[in-house]
């Protein structure tokens, strides 16, 4: 009997996983304090998906994937909003290195890249995208 009065408090006093926001329950990462670190070659293998996006690609860039492969490949598809709904843009092609940046080689600048753990961010004069790499198993 004792037992069973100690299990009824003990259970009362949980709160159920229903009474937080289904938002509110993963671990979100403080993008800006994060150590960002200039990209190298090596950490840019893998698929990313963005976490966030910044500056004026915010107002029409919802989600973009990006899969880029060892041998300088790259894959990528991104949600934009155009005119009243949103649909799928891709693109492929190759990517380099030139010093610190990476170079998408699509004809824009090059861009600033820089990793943290397994996040990377991209940065232009007029923006940034941050993504989180996700895990292809």
């Amino acid at each position: 009997m004792r037992l069973q009065a100690i299990l009824c408090l003990a259970l009362a006093s949980c709160i159920p996983s229903n009474v937080v926001a289904v938002e509110d329950r993963s671990v979100r990462v403080d993008l800006d304090r994060l150590d960002w670190q200039p990209l190298a070659k090596g950490d840019l293998p893998g698929l990313y998906e963005s976490v966030e996006v910044t500056g004026e690609a915010a107002a029409v860039l919802w989600k973009i994937f990006y899969l880029f492969s060892e041998g300088g490949q790259y894959s990528a598809a991104a949600l934009v909003l155009k005119g009243e709904s949103p649909a799928f843009q891709s693109l492929q092609g190759t990517w380099q290195m030139v010093g610190k940046r990476l170079d998408l080689m699509d004809g824009s600048d090059s861009l600033e890249a820089s990793v943290s753990g397994d996040h990377l961010r991209f940065e232009s004069p007029t923006g940034s995208v941050t993504f989180r790499r996700l895990d292809l198993n």
